[in-house]
């Protein structure tokens, strides 16, 4: 845990295997794997919803600081990469923006949205 996190609390990311597609055509989700990691949940700032699509921004969107590797989902690999969850007070939100600001801290910012059930 990194003492730049402000109030860092646990929370479970999980990341998905890349979905397989049977013979038949139909797809099967990955197998999760679900990770306790450190992050500090904070409300989103009107700059980082501006980084999210306009129906996003009304997905209870947070942002979060961690130490620990978040990914976005990445449609351009075969098959699709999916972006990994967090679980935030009994949520899921999934990891949609991950701005590569430059820092001299070895944090990451990622910006979550509430999943749809």
């Amino acid at each position: 845990m990194s003492e730049l996190l402000i109030d860092p609390e646990q929370i479970t990311r999980r990341r998905r295997a890349a979905q397989t597609i049977g013979a038949d055509g139909r797809a099967t989700p990955g197998a999760a794997t679900d990770t306790t990691i450190w992050a500090s949940v904070q409300p989103s700032s009107g700059r980082t919803l501006q980084l999210l699509p306009e129906g996003d921004r009304q997905r209870d969107p947070r942002t979060i600081y961690t130490t620990s590797v978040l990914r976005t989902a990445d449609p351009t690999t075969t098959p699709p990469t999916p972006a990994d969850q967090v679980q935030i007070d009994g949520s899921w939100y999934e990891v949609q923006v991950v701005p590569h600001w430059r820092s001299l801290d070895a944090h990451v910012e990622a910006v979550v949205v509430r999943v749809q059930e």
